[in-house]
């Protein structure tokens, strides 16, 4: 706690980000080489989650810990998310961060205040635009909004 996460330059990768804000945080830039994107030499997403799973919480406090996916693509989001729902997470526990027309983005985070700061550089001629943690979309907010629609086109409204 009281440490400060960053990483940058998240433009082919993802960035993902397991916390229990106060607590512990752990920020990984996967790179495509990863198992998330069907490499074979790195498994970042596994080792967080052992670690988290092993050393940093009791059983009973598997939902205090919270995700958070940023990338300017879609391609691991599957993986990812599948990954954690293996493991147990629900989704209201993901957020995820997602910005396609962005050239990179800048992760920060703040463990002992729950700040996270994703800074997206889009083309140089643009400013950068920024989203904090509550400008994330959390995926259980999705599903919930999907099956609304859905419901809705059933029932003809």
């Amino acid at each position: 706690p009281g440490k400060n996460l960053e990483t940058f330059g998240i433009s082919t990768c993802s960035g993902v980000l397991g916390a229990r804000p106060g607590h512990f945080a752990y920020l990984a830039h996967i790179s495509p080489r990863d198992q998330i994107y069907g490499g074979r030499d790195t498994d970042l997403l596994g080792q967080m989650l052992m670690r988290i799973q092993t050393f940093d919480i009791h059983p009973s406090e598997v939902r205090d810990v919270s995700f958070t996916v940023v990338a300017p693509h879609l391609e691991t989001l599957h993986a990812i998310i599948g990954r954690l729902i293996e493991e147990g997470f629900l989704l209201s526990q993901i957020r995820i961060m997602y910005m396609p027309d962005a050239e990179t983005a800048r992760v920060q985070y703040d463990c002992q205040d729950n700040l996270l700061t994703v800074t997206w550089q889009m083309t140089e001629a643009q400013e950068p635009y920024v989203q904090q943690l509550e400008d994330g979309l959390l995926l259980s907010d999705i599903v919930k909004d999907l099956m609304a629609q859905d419901n809705q086109a059933m029932n003809g409204s």
